[in-house]
């Protein structure tokens, strides 16, 4: 069976020994030269071989991408505890032996195997990725790691679509209750009953229990809550349920009874605040819906990207993740461009001209393919149907004012309805 190797080195003497030592192992080694192109590259789950300049450094930009990653470093003496401390799960000092390079390999292999093998019986999908290497993020994962390390409350606070629940699941799956379940409590329209979190709190034994969207519980709930969690989160009879809680909030004020409770507080910043991890996350979900479709993927333009960077994302990550995929389902090429951009709150960036080569192109190379000698006449009558029903809704039926806005008389607007077999207003029907 083929496995893989993901090597990040910029020195062909090591990609080249590389090779002749694993690739007879049957490993598929994909090399990178440059942490950028490498980070792109990365899911998660392959076994990651890191010898760049200055090891260490790059060693924290991955772990600030995915804190789930497998890394071996490769570096000099003097820097194997810094690594070994920032996360690496091995050290090969340089240069590096064939044996000791095989022997890593193999038991970072197996381990990434056991904890694959682990995530299915606990039914993990693939690891979520935090996406960002800005300061702000950089923040944000290092309070996840201390969060993660220490089984105490957790409060997630950000703005709707920033990635709570991520960090909710991230914060499960690097701590010491990785294997027990993650349970997620939802806020219902008639509030939870004392029967619905029992039954929450036995089924989060030994694991995590989520309670979401904590700004909208009522004032009397959080009161019970905040006396639940104070008491250690008791099942009925008494018994402490062994539980840790982690709760996510679009809204925190200090003062709260429940702030207390919290011995750890995550701010998730919102991506108008992040420009700079922008182009990062777009082209990670570029990838991934390259993935859905089973294709070899789509560039963004230069004068797109500056369109994603120059949004503010009220929606946030979710939000551009929604308008990533339309655009890539909207171009026709290889690359992806400002016309093929529309957002959440109704946002596009593009001309008519440029709405209409996007949507029109491939209708019509069908329609000129197969000699259709009256394209022109049956193109503009239906945009032009369109645009009529367009305007008589938004005018609600007042054909006086559509024909003003379209700018024709109201005689030819009565005609093409007429033509068209479109409804006028209920006032024009009655005169007529």
């Amino acid at each position: 069976m083929e496995k893989q190797l993901l090597l990040l080195s910029s020195g062909e003497e090591t990609v080249s020994h590389v090779r002749k030592t694993l690739e007879p192992l049957k490993y598929r080694i994909t090399v990178k030269n440059r942490l950028s192109t490498g980070l792109r590259a990365m899911n998660g789950r392959e076994l990651v071989l890191l010898d760049m300049p200055d090891s260490v450094h790059a060693l924290r930009e991955i772990k600030s991408y995915c804190p789930e990653a497998t890394v071996l470093v490769a570096a000099g003496s003097e820097q194997a505890q810094l690594a070994l401390d920032d996360g690496a799960y091995h050290f090969l000092k340089k240069p590096i032996r064939a044996h000791e390079l095989k022997s890593a390999v193999r038991n970072a292999a197996q381990s990434i195997s056991m904890r694959n093998k682990l995530d299915q019986m606990k039914g993990f999908g693939p690891p979520r990725l935090i996406m960002g290497m800005g300061e702000s993020m950089r923040k944000v994962l290092k309070q996840v790691e201390r969060a993660a390390a220490k089984d105490v409350a957790v409060l997630v606070v950000g703005e709707r679509g920033s990635g709570k629940m991520l960090v909710a699941e991230t914060i499960h799956r690097m701590s010491s209750r990785r294997l027990g379940a993650f349970i997620v409590t939802n806020k219902r329209e008639s509030g939870i009953t004392d029967g619905e979190r029992t039954d929450d709190l036995i089924a989060a034994e030994g694991g995590v229990l989520v309670i979401k969207d904590l700004h909208r519980y009522p004032e009397d709930e959080k009161g019970r809550l905040s006396e639940q969690m104070k008491n250690g989160m008791q099942l009925p009879g008494g018994a402490k349920a062994d539980v840790r809680v982690v709760a996510t909030t679009e809204v925190y004020k200090k003062g709260w009874p429940l702030s207390g409770r919290f011995r750890s507080i995550i701010h998730m910043p919102p991506l108008r605040e992040r420009k700079g991890d922008i182009p990062l996350i777009a082209r990670h979900f570029v990838s991934e819906t390259a993935g859905l479709f089973g294709d070899e993927g789509k560039a963004i333009s230069r004068e797109a990207m500056k369109t994603l960077v120059s949004h503010d994302w009220p929606g946030n990550v979710s939000e551009m993740k929604n308008t990533v995929r339309r655009a890539y389902l909207l171009s026709r090429d290889r690359v992806i461009e400002p016309c093929h951009i529309s957002t959440d709150d109704g946002s596009t960036y593009c001309s008519i001209k440029d709405f209409f080569d996007a949507k029109l192109s491939k209708y019509i190379k069908e329609l000129v393919s197969v000699g259709n000698s009256g394209l022109h006449t049956s193109v503009m009558g239906e945009v032009e149907k369109t645009l009529i029903e367009l305007v008589l809704r938004e005018t609600g039926g007042n054909q006086v004012r559509a024909a003003n806005a379209l700018g024709i008389t109201r005689t030819t607007l009565r005609t093409k309805i007429r033509n068209y077999g479109l409804n006028g207003s209920p006032q024009d029907k009655k005169r007529q």
